[in-house]
C-alpha cells in the first residue's frame, strides 16, 4: 500500500497554502528618524478590517516594503462588506525622540 504524505493530502484537499498573517505591525519596520520629514503615517493593524485609519508611523524609506507586505496580507482577506466608515481623524507623522510616531495635529 502506498502512503500519502502530508503534502499529497494537502494537494488532494486543495490546501496548498496556509493563510498568511493579515496584521501589519509598524514596529517590524524601520521607525528611526532625525526629523519629521523622515516619517510617514500608516495603518497598523488587521488589513482585513473594513475601516482603516492611519494610527502609526514608519520611516518613509520603508514605505515600499510596507506596501509590499500590505499587498501580500490583503490576499488573505475575504470579500469586504459595504460599510460606510466614519472619516479618519487627521494624523501627522512626527519624529519623537528618534522614533517615528503618528500624532494628532496641534
Amino acid at each position: 500500500m502506498k502512503r500519502t504524505g502530508l503534502l499529497g493530502v494537502a494537494m488532494v484537499l486543495g490546501l496548498t497554502a496556509c493563510p498568511g498573517s493579515t496584521v501589519l505591525d509598524a514596529s517590524r519596520f524601520d521607525q528611526t528618524c532625525s526629523s519629521d520629514s523622515h516619517c510617514i503615517v500608516v495603518f497598523s493593524g488587521d488589513v482585513c478590517a473594513v475601516c482603516q485609519c492611519a494610527n502609526d508611523a514608519i520611516n518613509s524609506g520603508s514605505l515600499s516594503a510596507w506596501n509590499t507586505e500590505r499587498s501580500r496580507a490583503l490576499q488573505w482577506c475575504g470579500p469586504q462588506p459595504a460599510i460606510a466608515c466614519a472619516p479618519c481623524p487627521p494624523m501627522n507623522a512626527k519624529c519623537v525622540q528618534g522614533k517615528c510616531a503618528a500624532v494628532p495635529p496641534p
